[in-house]
């Protein structure tokens, strides 16, 4: 089982606080303070017994997990295992890493490869998931954009994607042994723990990346997504209960999408050239909000397409309103991290070392609740050790 309770606790914990992400400056990052930090809070138990998953014999399970540490002098050492509870305690409080990542389990202890007759090979990985921000450059328009900083505003991609990816997971792929942790600074993590994830191949996994993959990362505004007139029944139905409401109640206005700066990119969509400049005059020559100009754009096109052709005559092979919308909403997944199984993926409950917050886990029915900039950081909750 994944350590719902205790990160479940932990979010209630993080919403009523009301500190802020700090500056790196601003971080006792020393090794005194990390000991303290993974000898009084760092929960190893819940992480031993979640990665030993009611193993018969957890400790040679266990022995197999690789860990990778980035320490106190920005050393990286790969391929660390532990051969039970106490040694794995003892030895990360002993080395007081400012860093802790999780790889796979491996056909034997990874820190012996070599002494061995036979090549070290990966025997289980849970299926994970990595959104960054920085994959949204492109669409959003936060002052925080292309900083190293996250705020409400642009939280509301992050929290998108998590509500898409896990509605697949659930719906499409029937996984439930899910998990969803805050990057610590501007993304968000899953793990997927059913036992048939784990012991799915690369090639598995990138078919189920490939499923979900509609989007590749977009460093540009000059990718024009262009969908079948028919969707597939899952993401039509994303499409209208999520994607649609959100664009238009959290995208639209926040990150200026018809703004006179940046509407011509989503015109672009509009393959009638007729209807695209007359939409574009009429937004050059009158003075409108967003959402007129949202209606202009949007009202037209369904009406085209509903009747098959619009006043100019225009056939359409693909609606330009659902291609916008997805390019500003979906998932822009980082593939490799979900079909490689040999990659590493930030701890849960670690420290970021760049902003001081705890990774902490977000509760997907209270995902509304969640808020980027308010959860616990390492200086607060050894603050509150002293009280």
């Amino acid at each position: 089982n994944t350590p719902t309770a205790t990160m479940a606790d932990t979010q209630a914990s993080s919403s009523s606080s009301s500190s802020s992400s700090a500056d790196a400056s601003d971080i006792m990052f020393d090794r005194e303070t990390m000991r303290v930090f993974y000898s009084r809070l760092f929960p190893f138990k819940q992480l031993y017994n979640w990665l030993s998953y009611s193993h018969a014999e957890p400790e040679s399970y266990f022995l197999n997990r690789e860990f990778a540490f980035t320490d106190m002098d920005e050393i990286f050492k790969r391929f660390q295992c532990y051969t039970n509870l106490q040694d794995f305690k003892q030895s990360v409080t002993k080395l007081c890493p400012q860093r802790m990542e999780i790889g796979p389990v491996y056909s034997y202890p990874p820190k012996t490869q070599g002494s061995y007759g036979s090549p070290i090979e990966t025997k289980e990985r849970e299926l994970i998931f990595d959104i960054d921000m920085d994959d949204y450059d492109a669409v959003r328009r936060c002052s925080c954009r292309g900083k190293k900083i996250l705020c409400n505003s642009c939280w509301s991609f992050i929290k998108i994607a998590i509500q898409v990816v896990d509605k697949a997971l659930d719906e499409s792929f029937g996984f439930d042994q899910r998990i969803w942790i805050f990057s610590g600074r501007r993304g968000a993590h899953c793990w997927v723990a059913d036992k048939r994830a784990r012991l799915m191949n690369n090639a598995t996994r990138a078919a189920i990346v490939n499923y979900l993959l509609i989007l590749k990362k977009a460093k540009h505004n000059d990718q024009v997504l262009t969908l079948p007139l028919n969707l597939h029944p899952f993401f039509f139905e994303i499409y209208h209960r999520t994607l649609l409401p959100a664009f238009e109640s959290e995208i639209l206005l926040a990150h200026k999408v018809l703004a006179p700066e940046n509407w011509d990119f989503v015109l672009s969509f509009i393959p009638d050239e007729e209807l695209r400049n007359s939409i574009r005059a009429e937004w050059d020559t009158q003075q409108q909000t967003e959402e007129q100009r949202w209606s202009q754009l949007k009202n037209p096109v369904e009406r085209a397409i509903q009747q098959g052709k619009s006043k100019t005559k225009f056939q359409y092979k693909t609606n330009p309103i659902v291609n916008i919308v997805f390019t500003y909403t979906y998932p822009r997944l980082d593939d490799h991290a979900s079909t490689a199984t040999n990659h590493l993926l930030k701890s849960p409950f670690c420290v970021h070392p760049g902003t001081g917050n705890i990774c902490v886990p977000i509760d997907t029915a209270r995902l509304d609740e969640f808020d980027p900039t308010k959860v616990p950081q390492l200086r607060q909750v050894l603050a509150e050790l002293d009280e």
